[in-house]
């Protein structure tokens, strides 16, 4: 008998397919096995269901991390550019662009220019550039599939169950 619940679900479909085989009519080996099989299968679940239960926690506490480590990261950004505009007052107050040290240098430099737009309407049309975007109606689209309609490019499909746990 085997563990797994591939083997347990594959050995009761063999079971079951038996006992169909006989007119519904089961032996005593084959009543006493699927006692077992289903006992195994009811301890199967619950080992699933624990398993899917931990890897979820798993998952949750990393997005938790993750949402942590982005918040640490912000801080540690804003921090930082609070030491730059410290270290840059500072050179203003000095009336220098350069400051070496023994182990580094601190200099400025003239960032490029860069264009801000304060009212995007008073922009002349010959500086605007038009995208255009294409979207499929989807629901329209299954609405006509499943009246009968045959459209090219497209087709209705039903996706994998979906398995929820719970306990």
């Amino acid at each position: 008998m085997g563990n797994s619940l591939y083997k347990i679900s594959e050995e009761l479909s063999i079971i079951v397919s038996e006992i169909e085989e006989a007119d519904g009519e089961m032996t005593d080996a084959q009543e006493s096995l699927f006692a077992q099989l289903q006992n195994h299968l009811t301890n199967k679940t619950d080992s699933v269901v624990e398993y899917q239960k931990k890897r979820q926690d798993r998952i949750d506490a990393i997005d938790k991390r993750i949402k942590e480590l982005q918040s640490m990261k912000s801080s540690e950004s804003a921090a930082l550019e609070r030491f730059t505009s410290y270290v840059r007052n500072c050179m203003e107050l000095l009336k220098t662009d350069k400051i070496e040290g023994e182990y580094g240098i601190i200099k400025t430099r003239k960032n490029p220019l860069s264009v801000n737009i304060t009212d995007d309407k008073l922009i002349d049309s010959k500086y605007k550039v038009v995208t255009q975007s294409i979207n499929i109606d989807k629901k329209q689209l299954a609405d006509d599939l499943k009246s009968g309609k045959k459209i090219k490019g497209a087709e209705l499909k039903r996706n994998p169950v979906a398995i929820t746990f719970g306990g």
